[in-house]
């Protein structure tokens, strides 16, 4: 008993590290384990972010800190959020990770020829080392509502619980369903829109209430207008938008 509450109380202390990759893409690290986001994907979808071709190689090949990758997670299927050729080709590179994913993403992985697939069904949560990920069923926004298989991952590691919306309905009837209590979510991750629509500030403010927000997932053309209009809201958020900006 005392020996887990020495590995509790470590954990607890290490700081948790956020590096964004591209897009909606995280990495997230706390010590030894070091979870994917939404970050493996290749040419994307025109017009949003993707990561540099040398960036890619690495992650691909789990060459550097990508080697420590223990997890890969990924909110749904879309190309500028997930390539299964990817995925499987960082699988095959590193013996440690595992990727996890609704069927859509599972079984797409499977077929690129990758191992160390985890098919989860909503609800479902899973760990590994001192991460828990619990997968809930959040819909994607129209016109995909129904054909996408969206999942909010509700990450816990280092002290902190992290979510995940990808690219959510913005409703508060399909946030309310997540039975998230209020002010629970310690760092947000979600698309800017979220954070400038009306019903997505009401998630946030009234439902949510995180201490801190990420906002990802912003076209490149548009970016002064869209970082402006976050900005404006919420003047503390941090906008995911540089390769190699770190966050500690």
């Amino acid at each position: 008993m005392i020996a887990l509450w020495m590995l509790a109380a470590v954990a607890w202390a290490q700081p948790l590290r956020m590096q964004h990759v591209a897009n909606a893409g995280v990495l997230l690290t706390c010590g030894e384990d070091v979870v994917a986001v939404d970050a493996f994907f290749r040419e994307g979808v025109e017009g949003y972010q993707t990561a540099p071709v040398a960036l890619r190689e690495e992650m691909e090949a789990g060459r550097g800190i990508y080697g420590g990758i223990r997890v890969i997670l990924a909110t749904h299927a879309h190309r500028d959020h997930f390539d299964a050729g990817a995925v499987a080709r960082h699988l095959r590179s590193n013996a440690r990770a595992v990727f996890a994913g609704t069927g859509q993403l599972a079984n797409a992985v499977r077929g690129a020829g990758g191992e160390k697939v985890d098919t989860v069904t909503w609800p479902a949560e899973r760990r590994w080392g001192g991460v828990r990920v619990r997968f809930l069923k959040l819909p994607h926004n129209a016109p995909h509502r129904d054909t996408v298989e969206n999942s909010a991952l509700v990450i816990a590691m280092c002290g902190e619980t992290l979510l995940f919306t990808g690219d959510a309905d913005m409703t508060m009837a399909d946030f309310a369903k997540l039975g998230l209590e209020t002010g629970t979510v310690t760092r947000l991750f979600a698309p800017w829109w979220m954070m400038t629509g009306r019903s997505g500030r009401e998630v946030i403010d009234t439902l949510l209430r995180p201490k801190a927000l990420w906002a990802l997932h912003g076209d490149v053309e548009n970016a002064e207008r869209w970082q402006g209009q976050v900005r404006t809201n919420y003047p503390r958020a941090v906008i995911g938008f540089d390769n190699r900006a770190a966050i500690q």
